[in-house]
């Protein structure tokens, strides 16, 4: 296959820098936090959740405010997140970071990976990709999977930290073993390309299958430009056409053209074999489609 085609498939991935999903991360955060209430917290804690689910926020916050001074990490969260957001007290994002860094700095992993992307994207901060690094980090060690990602994308683009592409491996890595689907497709960038790691094919198609399983369209359209050249697989045109077809239809527009090439070497019983095959993967949620 033309090398050209493996390019367009593998377009140069784009780093993190979404404030909406920043925002979503916090409001789940909450909703986390809400709903192991009732296992761990008490008196004021508990008071203060029940006011926050009544919306009535400035009970609420007065709750929060005496277990977060109480040293409670849970209500030092809520109390800066509800700064932020100007519930039950006026909006100070000053305040909002203050109180998420007594959260972090008593070893709160989650906290420590928002303030980590709030600096990294700066929002309600000044951008510091150096503070950014350093909060990672602390979540990383905890095993964050999405911490280690944002640290390994660091260490990869050079960011906050020296560029280094071997400790960006080394946290890609323990994030995509936890599943982090975005890591498991930039391993497998990584081994194809030979960087930071040595060149193995058989290894890229690893945690391209990973990625792909998980319904990841460059994943699954890098998984069919494998089996059309043979690169770390065997030569497999109905598997190619597969994981092509898969990944025009999840969006990757990219896969087209591929998937045009493999099918006119192709008989019409192994094109419909192919149809089969990927309607039967997107039957199984993609699992066990290989």
């Amino acid at each position: 296959m033309p090398k050209y085609i493996f390019e367009i498939l593998s377009q140069k991935y784009t780093p993190f820098k979404n404030k909406k999903e920043l925002r979503f991360m916090k409001k789940i955060l909450i909703v986390f936090f809400m709903l192991i209430a009732n296992a761990v917290w008490a008196g004021d804690l508990e008071d203060g959740q029940d006011a926050f689910n009544k919306k009535n926020y400035s009970v609420a916050f007065d709750k929060f405010k005496k277990a977060a001074v109480a040293g409670n990490e849970k209500a030092q969260y809520m109390i800066g997140s509800m700064y932020l957001d100007g519930l039950g007290v006026s909006q100070n994002k000053t305040e909002a970071i203050k109180w998420y860094k007594m959260a972090a700095e008593q070893g709160a992993a989650d906290v420590q990976l928002i303030l980590g992307l709030s600096y990294y994207i700066g929002e309600n901060v000044s951008q510091n990709n150096v503070e950014a690094v350093k909060w990672f980090k602390m979540s990383a060690v905890k095993g964050n999977a999405e911490a280690q990602f944002y640290l390994a994308e660091s260490n990869m683009l050079g960011l906050g930290v020296k560029k280094n592409n071997a400790e960006a491996v080394k946290w890609y890595k323990l994030s995509a073993l936890q599943g982090n689907v975005d890591a498991q497709f930039i391993l497998g960038m990584l081994y194809n390309k030979g960087q930071g790691a040595a060149q193995n094919y058989v290894e890229a198609v690893k945690w391209f299958k990973l990625a792909a399983a998980q319904g990841y369209p460059r994943a699954q359209g890098m998984m069919g430009a494998n089996y059309m050249v043979g690169q770390g697989v065997a030569v497999n045109y109905v598997k190619a056409h597969m994981w092509l077809n898969l990944a025009v239809a999840n969006g990757q527009d990219a896969a087209i053209e591929a998937r045009d090439i493999i099918e006119s070497k192709m008989t019409p019983q192994q094109i419909a074999q192919a149809h089969q095959m990927a309607s039967a993967c997107q039957e199984r949620n993609y699992k066990n489609c290989d």
